[in-house]
Order: C-alpha cells, then sequence, then structure tokens
C-alpha cells in the first residue's frame, strides 16, 4: 500500500561514515585549494603591477631631468647661434652683399655681382646663415631661404635643410 504524501519517509540523515560524506568533503576539498591557488595568482599580479609602476615612476623623473638639460643645452645654442647669425647679416648688409631680406617670406635679394664672384661653398654657408636667420626670426625653427638677384628678380639659389643647397 501507497503512504500518503504527508506520511513521506524522513532522508537519512548526514553521518559522517558513508561514501556520500566522503564525495562532499572532496569537493570542498577542491574548492578550497582552487580559492588558495586564485588567491595566490592575484598576489603574484599585484607584486607585479607595483614594481612596474615604481619603475616606470622612476623612468619619468630621469627623463624629465634628461628633458630640462636638454632643453637649457638648446635655449644656450639657440642664443648663441641668433647672436652669431644677427652679426652675420649685419656685416653681410655692410658690404652690400644683402640687399634685402624677408624672413616672412623666406626671401633674401643680393648683389648679382657679387654673387656671380664668390665660389660654391661660399654661396652655400651664406645661403646656410640667411636660412637660419630667417627660421630663428620666425620663430618657426623651419630653415630655409630662396635667394633672388637683386636687379632681374631672377631666382639664384635656395637652401634648407631637408633638401640642402641648389643653385641655378
Amino acid at each position: 500500500m501507497r503512504t500518503p504524501s504527508w506520511e513521506k519517509e524522513p532522508e537519512p540523515e548526514f553521518t559522517p561514515g558513508k561514501i556520500g560524506s566522503f564525495e562532499s568533503n572532496l569537493d570542498r576539498t577542491k574548492t578550497s585549494r582552487n580559492a588558495i591557488f586564485i588567491i595566490i595568482i592575484l598576489g603574484v599580479f599585484a607584486i607585479l603591477f607595483l614594481l612596474i609602476v615604481q619603475f616606470s615612476s622612476q623612468n619619468k623623473e630621469s627623463e624629465s631631468s634628461i628633458r630640462a638639460s636638454e632643453q637649457e643645452y638648446h635655449n644656450k645654442r639657440v642664443e648663441r647661434e641668433t647672436t652669431g647669425t644677427n652679426e652675420q647679416i649685419f656685416t653681410l648688409r655692410q658690404t652690400g652683399f644683402l640687399k634685402r631680406i624677408n624672413p616672412a617670406m623666406n626671401e633674401a635679394f643680393v648683389d648679382p655681382l657679387l654673387w656671380s664672384g664668390i665660389d660654391y661653398q661660399t654661396k652655400k654657408n651664406i645661403s646656410k646663415i640667411l636660412a637660419f636667420y630667417c627660421g630663428r626670426t620666425k620663430g618657426t625653427n623651419l630653415n630655409w631661404i630662396i635667394i633672388y638677384n637683386n636687379m632681374s628678380g631672377k631666382k639664384l639659389a635656395k637652401f634648407s635643410e631637408a633638401w640642402g643647397f641648389s643653385v641655378y
């Protein structure tokens, strides 16, 4: 005969000596081992992260000090070059070689007779001085110039740091 549903047999209680209890203890052991393993891995990653942050901050400090010294050197060099270039431009104007210079348009107008009387290397050096003057005057540090004949307006030469020197 069937027993009514309200009179169902109670489930057996947990007793430590049975097979079912052994499996549940084994599952608990695996779970605790996995948790310990995960905690150890997270600890290792945390230590690595802290080391990376510390080394990167040290590199940033050294980079900033290097940048500051490079900037100081660059400023002194520009000041020295600008002073020398201004004196050289004054000399070129005083001798009558340089008739007019327009740094905004990177143009210089020279006396054609004096230009034709100098050698290639001197022309290149003068062009470089004029280009640096234009770049420093405008503040762009793009050092290039086109040199024209003062009488006819014909293009005589051009110089740029990127493309070099060309005579026409």
